[in-house]
C-alpha cells in the first residue's frame, strides 16, 4: 500500500515539475513574442475547441509566482491546452496584428465563397438530374403516343 502511495506521490511530483517548466516556458514565449491573452484563446479554440480554458484561468497561469502554485492547475485540462496554444504561436506574427487580421478576413471571404460554390455545384447537379429525369419522361410519353397512334391507324386500316 505504501509502495502504491509513493508511486502516486512520485507521479504527482513529476507532473507538478512538468507543469512548472511549462508555465515558465509559456511566460517566456508570451513575453518574447508579445502574445496577447486573446491570441492564446483564439489559438486554443482553433487547435481543439473542446479543450479551451477560461480567460480568468489563463490569466492565473501567467501571474507572477504561478509556477510555485502549479499543482493548483489540472495538468491535462488546463496546462496542456494553454501550452500547446502558446507553443503554436511561438515565432508567428501575433494573430491580432493588422496583417494577420487582414489575412484572416481574406480567408473568411474565401471560405464563404467556397461554401457558396459548393452549394451551387450541388444545386447544378440536382438540376441536371431533374432535367435528365424530365427528358426520360418526355421520351417515354413520346413512345407511348407513337404506340397509341400506330394502334389507332392499324385499327382504322383493318376496318376498311
Amino acid at each position: 500500500m505504501n509502495e502504491q502511495l509513493s508511486m502516486n506521490e512520485s507521479e504527482r511530483i513529476i507532473m507538478e515539475t512538468e507543469a512548472q517548466k511549462k508555465i515558465k516556458e509559456m511566460k517566456q514565449i508570451k513575453e518574447e513574442y508579445k502574445i496577447t491573452y486573446d491570441d492564446i484563446m483564439v489559438e486554443m479554440e482553433r487547435l481543439d475547441s473542446s479543450r479551451v480554458v477560461s480567460l480568468s484561468t489563463l490569466r492565473r497561469i501567467f501571474r507572477d509566482g504561478s509556477e510555485q502554485k502549479a499543482s493548483s492547475f489540472n495538468y491535462e485540462e488546463i496546462i496542456i491546452p494553454a501550452y500547446n496554444a502558446v507553443k503554436n504561436l511561438d515565432k508567428k506574427p501575433s494573430p491580432s496584428s493588422p496583417f494577420e487580421l487582414e489575412l484572416q478576413g481574406y480567408k473568411n471571404v474565401i471560405r464563404v465563397q467556397n461554401e457558396e460554390l459548393d452549394r451551387l455545384i450541388e444545386l447544378k447537379e440536382h438540376l441536371d438530374n431533374r432535367v435528365n429525369f424530365l427528358i426520360d419522361q418526355i421520351k417515354l410519353k413520346d413512345e407511348l403516343i407513337k404506340k397509341l397512334m400506330d394502334q389507332c391507324f392499324n385499327n382504322e386500316s383493318s376496318k376498311s
